[in-house]
């Protein structure tokens, strides 16, 4: 069995205890074995531990040594991830998310998940490994970039995507897609919400508008000015969903009709008003063909 180690701090008090501290409990340590496990893992920020490992460190005492640092929160059971794809690449043309989006990445998953982070502003992803989740945020928001990732991944084997984007002053997050599940892609997502803009204002809308502009120059960004606040907002909320996917525990492994992977996220950046939908074909769309 490995276990991972959740976030801890050790202060070593001056008749020579150690105070434990962690997110979830507060102890004292007397033992000095176990003080110095905890202080050499604190020192060389060591992720994972094993049963081998605990048992050369604490021999016959090994079990004993388990049960407190389990009961105290200090490590946890490493468990089969239920969204296990072998790397992950986080692409985004906006320089915030980039660098957001790395450091809580690998500030909750550490180094045991691969992660690759690409600025598209300074050079496209032009091969992808199979086995690969793409997490994607646009902002400027770009029709043909975003049709240049599905196609990346759709030529790619078991390749996911999850989309998000600006449009509109507001976030979304598509459902996670994968081509042949044959479930709805970031073009059925984008469809329903350019439809019901143009409904929904009698003057001209905010997408007749953009569909005016793009008549005259496909290559136009829709995007929306974010501060530090909304653009750390959408990290977490980009991480949150794919952190959910990740560590679901509801089913035993992934597939298409589990509710969940049909989810799709709209966030108001203003009002802070957000909204989790299914997601379902448009019409206009192929990609379930």
């Amino acid at each position: 069995m490995r276990y991972l180690f959740n976030k801890y701090l050790v202060y070593v008090l001056p008749s020579g205890e150690a105070i434990i501290q962690n997110d979830e409990s507060i102890t004292k340590v007397f033992d000095t074995n176990m003080k110095q496990f905890l202080l050499k893992n604190d020192l060389n920020y060591q992720k994972e531990v094993d049963d081998k490992e605990m048992e050369l460190f604490f021999g016959e005492n090994k079990e004993d040594a388990l049960n407190f640092l389990l009961n105290f929160k200090v490590i946890k059971e490493k468990k089969k991830l239920n969204f296990d794809v072998g790397s992950y690449v986080f692409l985004s043309n906006n320089d915030k998310l980039v660098q957001n989006f790395e450091k809580v990445f690998r500030d909750e998953y550490g180094e045991h998940i691969s992660l690759k982070t690409v600025n598209i502003n300074n050079g496209s992803l032009t091969d992808l490994k199979g086995n690969t989740c793409v997490i994607t945020f646009l902002n400027p928001y770009n029709k043909d970039k975003a049709r240049e990732i599905k196609n990346l991944v759709d030529k790619t084997d078991n390749a996911f995507l999850l989309m998000s984007y600006t449009y509109n002053n507001n976030f979304y997050i598509d459902c996670l897609y994968n081509r042949d599940w044959k479930n709805p892609c970031h073009f059925c997502h984008l469809g329903f919400i350019e439809s019901k803009l143009r409904s929904n204002e009698e003057h001209m809308s905010y997408q007749q508008f953009i569909d005016m502009i793009y008549e005259e120059d496909t290559y136009f960004n829709i995007e929306t000015p974010l501060t530090e606040k909304k653009a750390m907002k959408i990290t977490l909320l980009i991480y949150e969903f794919l952190d959910r996917l990740i560590n679901n525990q509801d089913t035993d492994h992934i597939h298409l009709y589990s509710d969940q992977y049909l989810e799709c996220l709209y966030y108001n950046l203003n009002s802070d008003e957000k909204i989790i939908d299914t997601a379902i074909h448009w019409e206009l769309c192929d990609c379930y063909e």
